[in-house]
């Protein structure tokens, strides 16, 4: 067995580390790197509904699958990549996925009869069995085989349908797998579905003549018999798309009207037109009365050709209708005016949050195709933004035209007026890729998962094309920090609340009063709300309060009231006003269902603690890992050091799907390659490279072979493409060679851990477990007997110390430490990148 020891004394301190790794800060300087979502609270109390205090999110559970995607069509396909792996020789796995039930015909995305059929890394392994849920919309697959870690799973539903939309319509899918049991979620947009019958022009030109309309088949309802006589007229009426405007100049002569009826019995026929009436006014709906010879009767399908029509000179969707008022499906509609193609919009985070947040900024992205192209100018292309997002009154935007290696980006001006944003262009030939990147939009919406619609058109393409979008606008809670000691499901664990602070004298008491559930004999209380699902203990000493202002109020409670997950604490010392404090829970039982979204309020006289935030040297300094950095219109991703620039919005957003930083402006690194060690994957691919100690690049041929050769998955950087590096030959070199962050290398008889090129050694076995159990790095052996180390991690390195929390970065030779995840996340860092390191070596700290 191998011996453990220290390499180097370390940062001093006690602190809480959740299981699952996620980093907490302690006291006042907490930094909660749990995700956000809703707050879960309990009622029936007898405070207000909505508590004084809050505290960040915090997890329980196991991890996520990654990757997820799902892919409407005739079938539907959900992909994900399974982080954990699912299911086992004994035991097989499930997967839980949900699809809003509006978009799938009879209400149910899962309806009887529908199977799913299961692909396995490119090989198709049979059905799944489906298992009962209580929610319509939610089906629960057992799997067919055994998933591995890091597989790349398909599950294709077959015989799900569409219902018939009108237009394009955006849905939430989410998933969850019986492994990795928290919820991901993935938008997906139901294309829409024609109408039942069908409105064309020879020439959508506006203003142009001699046009040719067909409209039908329209199928004759039964309410409908005898239409067509002169007492009942056939009437199509044509509606402008915008009140004032003038609709289509229908020709007033019968011969320029043909009636094809197609009965019952599918025999076909022509009816003469015998009489028109046509009313052209110069603003609003014109309409064509016609008389038939033979009155159309219930079971006739019609057809209408209108030849010698003049177009509006306005740009819309006019709808037309029928006078068969019987029939439900009446209407069509004939676009004027040419319109762009392909437009997708979607909004990415530029500061303090992996989701964009109600009343913070997120970048918003519209991608489409120019039908006729874009002339250049000040009113290249007009986006009006519906609900939900709100665009800055002027700025410079990115425009990316063209695609692949032969686009150009270009920094482009906007202004916005009247809600209307008119972004300056240059040219665009027709049939071109354009993205057009607006920094700083505000979003609008609420709390929860909302959706935004925006429209876009072009001085060439001048008919507006509509997007939606559904964005998770989650508003983060307070400043309040929780940590918890095990985030396991249904495990035993203890809670800490800090950075609560005193906002009045709050009344302690030494011997026992009452303590009846909300009414106290005259001491002060607190309530803490607990999710619905938590159990808390009932007994006093499982409680304490740490006063870290005025230390003899401390101490535990002098009793406590438990109501399903709430519960009141009755003060046995004055806490004064001002005091900043903390409570513990210990012993609580963590609820039995996964999330990354659950949190705590606090009632009582109290309020958050304001937090002093250090300054900390910015991503656009430091250069992390995952760091996206913006100069001018350009935006890079960093890996190792080096920058890897990225040509289009589009893989931009990508790259932010797996790579939650934040966009952050500065000068990209002159690095000519990236350091030894760095793991890549270009988006669009399954590939995994890294980095050897040549500077050229080589790609895993498993997952089996990554894990084995020591790398961590958690490390790997989504880039935009090779970055222009050279492909080596043969297999790519060990971790132990490269020295990658996070790679556990055993010397002799000492296991060391590199972060940022530092080597430090591993005391004890269960420093090794808890790092593996974050990591899942494998030992792999080094060569000699001890490990090539630098002096100083490379700048940019995050660590989070074993027994100390916080995440630190390092910047010549210091650590730094951050204060909030609002820093963090503000500055350009991504928590993905974080290692647990059992010591941080002999590094000068910044002062806090």
């Amino acid at each position: 067995m191998s011996r453990f020891k220290k390499k180097t004394a370390g940062i001093s301190g006690s602190s809480k580390l959740s299981s699952n790794g996620l980093v907490r800060l302690a006291g006042a300087a907490a930094l909660t790197v749990g995700g956000v979502g809703g707050i879960l609270i309990a009622s029936g109390t007898a405070y207000a509904t909505t508590p004084n205090v809050t505290s960040g999110y915090y997890t329980v559970g196991t991890g996520s699958v990654t990757g997820f995607t799902v892919t409407p069509g005739s079938n539907y396909v959900a992909s994900f990549v399974a982080t954990d792996g699912v299911g086992s020789s004994s035991t097989p796995g499930t997967v839980s996925i949900t699809l809003p039930g509006t978009t799938i015909t009879n209400g149910s995305a899962f309806a009887s009869g529908v199977s799913a059929l299961v692909t396995v890394n490119g090989t198709q392994v049979g059905f799944a069995a489906y298992k009962s849920t209580s929610a319509a919309d939610q089906v629960t697959l057992t799997l067919p085989t055994v998933v591995t870690s890091g597989a790349s799973v398909q599950i294709e539903f077959i015989g799900v349908s569409n219902p018939s939309e009108t237009s394009a319509v955006t849905e939430t899918g989410s998933m969850y797998t019986s492994t990795d049991t928290l919820v991901v979620q993935t938008n997906y947009t139901i294309p829409a579905n024609s109408v039942s019958f069908g409105a064309t022009a020879s020439n959508v030109g506006l203003g142009q003549s001699d046009v040719t309309y067909n409209v039908g088949p329209i199928a004759v309802s039964s309410g409908a018999t005898g239409l067509g006589t002169s007492a009942a007229p056939f009437v199509l009426t044509f509606t402008p798309s915008a009140t004032g405007d003038a609709s289509v100049d229908l020709p007033g002569a019968s011969s320029q009207y043909t009636v094809t009826v197609t009965n019952s019995s599918g025999a076909k026929s022509t009816d003469t037109v015998t009489g028109v009436t046509a009313s052209d006014p110069s603003t609003g709906a014109s309409s064509a009365s016609l008389v038939l010879t033979t009155p159309l009767v219930s079971g006739d399908t019609v057809n209408v050709t209108i030849t010698g029509a003049i177009n509006p000179s306005q740009a819309g969707s006019s709808p037309v209708t029928v006078s068969d008022s019987g029939n439900s499906n009446d209407s069509a509609t004939i676009s004027y005016g040419t319109q762009i193609g392909s437009l997708s919009t979607s909004l990415m985070p530029s500061t303090s949050s992996a989701n964009p947040t109600t009343g913070a900024t997120a970048n918003f992205v519209a991608s489409f195709v120019a039908t006729d192209g874009v002339t250049a100018g000040s009113s290249g292309v007009i986006i009006t933004p519906g609900s939900g997002l709100a665009l800055p009154t002027s700025g410079t935007a990115a425009v990316t035209v063209g695609s692949g290696s032969s686009a150009t980006t270009v920094a482009e001006s906007y202004a916005t007026a009247s809600g209307v944003t008119s972004v300056a262009m240059p040219t665009v030939n027709s049939g071109q890729d354009v993205s057009i990147t607006i920094f700083g939009a505000t979003v609008t919406g609420v709390s929860g998962q909302n959706s935004y619609s925006v429209s876009v058109a072009t001085n060439k393409d001048s008919l507006a094309a509509t997007a939606s979008a559904s964005e998770d606008f989650t508003t983060i809670p307070g400043s309040v920090p929780v940590s918890l000691s095990n985030a396991g499901l249904q495990a035993t664990s203890n809670y800490t609340v800090s950075g609560l602070e005193a906002t009045a004298n709050m009344t302690g008491q030494t011997s026992a009063g009452s303590t009846t559930l909300g009414n106290s004999g005259g001491e002060s209380q607190l309530e803490l709300i607990f999710p619905s699902n938590t159990i808390l203990p009932t007994s006093a000493s499982d409680y304490s309060i740490t006063d870290t202002t005025t230390s003899s109020a401390s101490g535990q409670p002098i009793g406590v009231d438990v109501s399903g997950p709430d519960v009141y604490v009755t003060l046995a010392n004055t806490v004064s006003s001002g005091d900043v404090f903390s409570v513990s829970v210990d012993g609580a039982i963590n609820p039995s269902t996964a999330s990354n979204q659950y949190s705590i309020g606090i009632n009582g006289s109290v309020e958050a603690a304001p937090v002093s935030v250090t300054s900390v040297p910015k991503a656009a300094t430091t250069y992390p890992n995952g760091a996206l950095i913006q100069s001018g219109g350009q935006i890079d991703v960093i890996a190792g050091g080096y920058a890897f620039g990225i040509s289009t919005p589009t893989v931009l957003s990508d790259i932010m799907k797996m790579d939650h930083s934040s966009v952050v402006s500065g000068t990209f690194p002159t690095a000519t390659m990236p350091a030894p060690g760095t793991l890549i994957n270009p988006v669009g691919t399954s590939g995994y490279w890294v980095v050897g100690t040549n500077g050229e690049i080589y790609q895993f041929s498993s997952m089996s072979q990554f894990m084995k050769d020591g790398y961590v998955v958690s490390q790997v950087i989504p880039v935009p493409n090779a970055g222009g590096l050279t492909a080596g030959a043969g297999a790519p070199p060990t971790a132990a060679a490269t020295m990658a962050n996070g790679a556990l290398v055993q010397f002799g008889s000492t296991i060391y851990e590199y972060a940022g090129g530092v080597a430090t050694g591993i005391a004890t076995p269960a420093e090794l477990a808890s790092i593996q159990k974050m990591t899942g790095a494998m030992v792999v052996m080094g060569f000699g007997s001890t490990p090539t180390n630098a002096s100083t991690s490379a700048n940019g390195t995050l660590v989070q110390p074993l027994g100390k929390a916080g995440v630190w970065v390092s910047n010549d030779g210091t650590l730094y430490q951050f204060m909030t995840a609002s820093q963090f996340m503000t500055d350009g860092y991504s928590f993905q990148y974080v290692l647990p390191v059992a010591m941080t070596g002999s590094y000068t700290l910044s002062s806090i």
